[in-house]
């Protein structure tokens, strides 16, 4: 595996960048690239989905998953192929995303969006994140009751 440094930064209306800590990204590239050529790429930065969220969207969807007779990880995927599109390797179709892990909070929301409408349309109910806690606890305290 090859070694990445990744520096969030600024770029200014007059195109000049900026880094956030530069010393910490100065340190990095004398200790990994010092005397190299190196290949510089700038993005804009997107705030990454948490890992609660990617649990949630797991838990969110299996009841659909069961309903229509697929594995969780294969709805997954229909779900990002179906929202992000489809490429062909191979003379197989695969999703252009095909990772939840590189979706950020944007794109995440779109994907629980589809997976709302589409569930919907097979007659399951996928609860948003605020109701599904709310179910969740509802359930726990239940449980703990009759313990």
């Amino acid at each position: 595996m090859s070694t990445r440094g990744i520096f969030p930064g600024m770029c200014h209306d007059n195109g000049s960048l900026t880094l956030d800590f530069p010393s910490k990204a100065h340190e990095f590239n004398r200790h990994h690239f010092a005397g190299h050529e190196v290949t510089i790429e700038v993005y804009k930065r997107r705030s990454k989905r948490s890992l609660k969220q990617n649990a949630f969207l797991h838990a969110a969807i299996e009841p659909w998953a069961t309903h229509i007779g697929e594995t969780v990880t294969g709805l997954k995927i229909m779900l990002l192929g179906e929202v992000f599109g489809w490429t062909t390797i191979h003379g197989h179709a695969v999703p252009t995303k095909d990772h939840t892990s590189e979706l950020n909070t944007e794109e995440f929301s779109d994907v629980m969006a589809y997976a709302m409408q589409a569930a919907a349309e097979d007659g399951v109910l996928i609860l948003d994140p605020s109701q599904y806690i709310a179910e969740k606890r509802k359930r726990e305290k239940k449980a703990a009751k009759a313990a």
